[in-house]
């Protein structure tokens, strides 16, 4: 962990990003380092040019001049190349790798770290952030091969003229204290540019997926006013950030373009006329001084860029030192170094605790379970609640215990906890008081993988993906065959709607199934987990936009296709009961 720069406060990105791509950086740096240097050779040609062809007339060596300068522009172009090549190898791949990075530390975090995140935060931590830090990686190396660079350049200006390199390099601390205090102003603006992002992508992503009851409840003006005014923020926030990179680059260009090179043309002009220089090495001085304030001002602009991207740097060093960011590191590390992993992560003293995890699960136990919503978790209309001095709390010493081939039926009105208990049970929320064990193993101990290998939830608000009905229902199954899944649609009295669609199962229902009718996307939900095979199964209200009939028909194809498992069943309605069989009920 420490070689890999999870442990260092200093820049733990950089030093992994290093040891990544080691292989590659070094290649890059010489070809970014020959092409600065091939950049020196142009001016040299024209001063011999100068000197020898205008000033002493040895045309003679004009073909040597012009075959130089073409051979150095031919070999510039090839070395241009690679460079590219080469910049947009590293920063393409390691932009894909690090976005896969994130994207498992975001598969280990908590749900309720999870819950915590907007959709606009999650994806710019998946997308957007290590985007930047790659940028700023990128950048930080070019930087320091910038600097190398610039060492020749000054050491060439120094050799042809001392006296009109040292006024010019003067300046150079001027037009770094400016950038400074400039990149300092750009960082803050571009944090608030970064957060007003954000913010917009999760209104826009939670405007287009309610679509409906926007356009049901007339809200569209509401939200009309809501997307102006994010624009109206965004475009305040990236005004302020591109203000000060004007400024930077005015007062820079200002200063070393304008007057720095007037003052020059002025002091070197007196040196030739009194004799201490010529007219050859005043313009040759020229074209390098000028060769070298663009490579400065690029150097600026990419330390102004640093700051700018040092928010998004730091968001992603603090997922890499949280819990699962270094759990995931320390395992990507030793899968690098050790193909055998797997085989030595599992040791003898282990060996027991893993066989029973593996085993089906046969009992489930929630022994004096208790829980109440923090602010933090609330809904809108709970945390009106809170602010008029009343606690919401659910659950209270609530304990059940179930074994494989039962049934348990949790009824209440709503409010009274029942989904609260659902996602306690598969730890989407965590207990204040009291334990959940599966076969004798608190829920902790099971991978969230391994843990919902055997588990289902079928909520209310389930979701469909924007894909076909075959689509849909191999996610619960991959390896589902044809006839599994339209046994699974049997069940759920599904499979007559599909022989009445002309492309059948090919089907694309929309958006979160915008296609289907409430009933119909709730027999798709459950049929794809039938075909998961869970050995518990947890229903939560996922019969209540199904007529009488239809939910007596499935509940019972449910209960016999879960007759070796646990089954709980969370309902408001009593009439629903005749149709499970045996059972056990839990009022809350």
């Amino acid at each position: 962990m420490k070689r890999f720069g999870i442990r260092s406060s200093q820049q733990p990105v950089w030093k992994l990003w290093k040891k990544e791509y080691k292989r590659f950086i070094y290649p890059y740096g010489a070809v970014y380092l020959l092409q600065q240097l091939l950049v020196l050779v142009p001016p040299y040609c024209y001063l011999l040019f100068l000197q020898k062809v205008i000033t002493e007339e040895k045309l003679t060596w004009i073909p040597f001049i012009f075959g130089g300068y073409l051979t150095v522009y031919f070999v510039q172009t090839f070395v241009g190349y690679l460079e590219k090549k080469w910049y947009h190898r590293i920063a393409l791949g390691a932009t894909a790798k690090w976005r896969s990075h994130m994207m498992k530390v975001m598969e280990r975090m908590t749900f309720s770290d999870l819950k915590e995140l907007e959709s606009g935060q999650r994806k710019r931590m998946v997308w957007d952030d290590p985007q930047a830090a790659v940028e700023w990686a990128m950048g930080r190396m070019r930087l320091c091969l910038q600097l190398l660079g610039m060492v020749p350049t000054v050491a060439v200006l120094l050799l042809l003229d001392v006296r009109l390199a040292v006024p010019s390099l003067c300046m150079v601390p001027v037009s770094l204290a400016i950038t400074r205090y400039v990149r300092r102003k750009s960082s803050r603006f571009h944090q608030v540019l970064l957060k007003e992002r954000s913010d917009y992508d999760g209104f826009l992503f939670r405007s287009l997926q309610c679509w409906k009851e926007i356009r049901a409840d007339n809200l569209e003006e509401q939200m009309e006013r809501q997307f102006v005014g994010h624009q109206e923020r965004m475009g305040k926030a990236f005004l302020h950030t591109h203000l000060f990179w004007f400024v930077n680059r005015t007062l820079i260009a200002f200063k070393d373009v304008f007057l720095t090179n007037m003052g020059l043309y002025l002091l070197g002009g007196v040196l030739v006329l009194y004799g201490y220089s010529s007219v050859a090495v005043l313009l040759a001085f020229m074209e390098y001084f000028t060769s070298a304030m663009n490579t400065f001002l690029a150097m600026m602009d990419g330390y102004v860029k640093q700051g700018e991207l040092e928010p998004a740097l730091k968001r992603i060093e603090r997922w890499l030192l949280s819990v699962e960011g270094e759990t995931y590191y320390r395992e990507y590390a030793n899968l690098r170094e050790d193909t055998d992993f797997k085989e030595h992560t599992v040791s003898k003293e282990h060996t027991g605790l893993k066989e029973k995890q593996d085993k089906p699960f046969m009992e489930l136990t929630a022994a004096d379970v208790s829980f109440s919503y923090e602010e933090k978790t609330l809904t809108t209309e709970t945390r009106s609640a809170i602010s008029h001095g009343q606690v919401v709390s659910l659950l209270q010493h609530t304990s059940l215990h179930l074994k494989s081939g039962e049934c348990l039926v949790i009824l209440g009105k709503s409010g009274s906890g029942k989904s609260t208990l659902a996602r306690l049970l598969v730890g989407l929320l965590q207990p204040e008081q009291g334990e959940i064990r599966y076969n004798g193993l608190d829920r902790s101990a099971y991978a969230d993988k391994t843990f919902f290998k055997q588990t289902g939830i079928v909520m209310q608000d389930s979701y469909l993906f924007n894909l076909s009905i075959r689509d849909n229902l191999l996610i619960g199954n991959p390896q589902a065959t044809e006839e599994n899944m339209w046994n699974a649609c049997e069940q759920t009295c599904f499979a007559d709607f599909i022989r009445t669609l002309p492309q059948g199962m090919e089907t694309l229902i929309g958006e979160n199934g915008i296609r289907l009718s409430g009933g119909q996307r709730q027999r798709l939900v459950l049929a794809r987990m039938l075909l998961h095979c869970p050995q518990i199964l947890i229903l939560d209200e996922a019969l209540s936009a199904l007529d009488t009939d239809h939910e007596k028909r499935i509940l019972q194809n449910i209960r016999s296709a879960m007759e070796s498992g646990i089954l709980l069943v969370i309902t408001h309605r009593r009439e629903s009961l005749k149709n499970l069989g045996e059972y056990t009920c839990l009022e809350l």
